[in-house]
């Protein structure tokens, strides 16, 4: 015999969908601007988001500090000194996909010896390096897997990609990539490495290194199951290798892979491709190539993928914005400061087109030790506000500035507001007063100027009176009353009468 079971679940399901959260279109085309230069500590080439975009980790490359950033207000937070490493600096750092653990590659002062890889524990109030890994020598990229259980350190002066096991912190293999063009030979010198967003094929830049010659330079496409190479491409034999790679970026759908390749002085090898991803890893066509004279180094996409930033590896200050969409005409910022083997920073906000860029080099070229770092692109700040507010109290927001934007900007909010709060679209201002406890939610801010869009976040939460368990029966979506009509009352009822008949002809 079937039982009639509870109809709140009705209102369950139409609370949910009146929740949703529409998308917001962003122009590719815009033009970024240096919107803020950071003070940090002593070469901050090393930087990292979190997955929410809240906290932003800096490691400075030659003090060895840790700073832990606010970047809804763009401050130091908290400042840790790790003493306890000793390397000469520090190359690259990588967080775990949970948010608990910093990966970040020390190089030793004696650059003939191995790399090591400290695993920080970020989860506490203090920063804890809970072990460290011996890899290959001068780590100069690391990528973790999405699920965060294998890690890979590109070991350029070893010629070799360390495969480590992150539940146990030990290297399961050391991996070299052999010639296609002549298998008594290898590729060289690997610089970065990144993973599919499947988790099932990483892939891997090789660049030039007169230690470990005769050999090719190129780029390459392994399984995460067994590192077996899946596709590969080459270019010259060393010392005329002719391109050289060094940046990876791929698009969060895994269908194409950005490789830069830095050539000083040498236009036809400086350039950044744009190659299709097949669904077995292998790589496809090569869908654009931008000659790009100004040595391309790092490379990271923007959220949406319409954005490619890109750095320099050179002694100058150049920054670059293309578009991906035809990766052309890019916009080129002069930064303050030397950038040398710097890390970029995307915001992980899907709508936002800006970036953390990691700024330094002192100990590559004769120059001061640079203490700060920046943030460029098209941004509204504060860009992540969190608001948390008590019953019955008025408040409000910070008005919101927008930068990359021209003109008049006007601020629209989605998802729409509770019961007893207002948005201003002049200055994108949250204000009023809520009666009703509320839960976090999170709402999305959007900045235009009629042709480009930025975006800013808000979690609000609200504790006091707790209207939900009194009034459940006559309470609507946010604390608003819910009114119904003799009429709506008498299609309820009818409804109702008419599912307990059906139900009962099936008994």
């Amino acid at each position: 015999m079937r039982r009639l079971s509870g109809l709140s679940k009705v209102t369950a399901v139409l609370i949910a969908t009146l929740g949703l959260i529409a998308g917001v279109a962003i122009s590719a085309s815009a033009t970024p601007v240096l919107v803020s230069t950071i003070p940090a500590g002593d070469n901050p080439t090393n930087v990292a988001l979190s997955s929410d975009g809240s906290r932003l980790y800096v490691m400075s490359e030659s003090s060895k500090q840790l700073q832990y950033f606010d970047t809804s207000t763009n401050t130091v937070t908290a400042t840790y000194t790790l003493s306890s490493i000793t390397d000469r600096r520090i190359t690259y750092i990588v967080l775990s996909p949970d948010g608990t653990k910093l990966y970040a590659a020390g190089e030793p002062t004696d650059t003939t010896q191995p790399s090591t890889i400290y695993v920080i524990d970020i989860s506490g109030s203090t920063p804890v390096i809970r072990s460290t890994i011996t890899t290959g020598r001068q780590v100069a990229g690391l990528a973790i897997t999405p699920n965060g259980q294998t890690l890979y350190a590109a070991n350029e002066k070893s010629g070799t990609i360390s495969v480590i096991n992150t539940v146990t912190n030990t290297v399961t293999a050391t991996v070299e990539v052999t010639s296609t063009t002549d298998p008594s030979k290898k590729l060289m010198s690997p610089w970065r490495v990144t993973v599919s967003p499947n988790g099932q094929y990483y892939f891997v830049a090789f660049s030039a290194y007169a230690g470990l010659a005769p050999g090719y330079s190129g780029y390459a496409s392994l399984k995460v199951s067994d590192n077996t190479v899946v596709s590969q491409t080459e270019f010259g034999l060393y010392p005329s290798p002719g391109a050289q790679p060094y940046g990876l970026a791929i698009t969060s759908d895994g269908q194409f892979l950005y490789v830069s390749s830095t050539v000083s002085g040498a236009t036809a090898n400086s350039w950044i491709k744009k190659i299709a991803i097949n669904p077995n890893g292998s790589f496809g066509s090569v869908a654009t190539t931008a000659n790009v004279p100004n040595t391309p180094a790092d490379i990271a996409l923007s959220a949406d993928n319409s954005q490619l930033f890109v750095t320099t590896r050179a002694a100058g200050s150049k920054f670059m914005v293309y578009p991906t969409s035809t990766m052309s005409s890019p916009t080129v910022l002069t930064l303050p400061g030397v950038q040398w083997e710097t890390m970029i920073a995307p915001s992980k906000q899907t709508s936002s087109h800006f970036a953390y860029v990691g700024a330094g080099g002192a100990l590559w070229f004769s120059s001061p030790t640079i203490t700060n770092f920046y943030l460029v692109g098209e941004y509204l700040g504060p860009n992540n506000q969190v608001l948390n507010e008590t019953t019955g109290t008025a408040f409000s927001s910070a008005a919101l500035t927008a930068s990359g934007l021209s003109g008049t900007v006007t601020y629209s909010i989605s998802p729409g507001l509770p019961s007893g709060l207002s948005f201003n679209s002049a200055t994108g201002v949250i204000s009023g007063t809520v009666t009703c406890a509320l839960p976090t939610s999170s709402y999305t801010i959007s900045g235009s100027d009629g042709t480009s869009t930025a975006v800013a976040t808000v979690s609000l939460t609200v504790t006091g009176s707790d209207c939900s368990s009194a009034a459940l029966a006559n309470t609507g979506i946010h604390g608003a009353p819910l009114t119904l009509s003799a009429a709506s009352l008498l299609i309820i009822g009818a409804l109702a009468a008419f599912g307990a008949r059906r139900l009962a002809r099936k008994k």
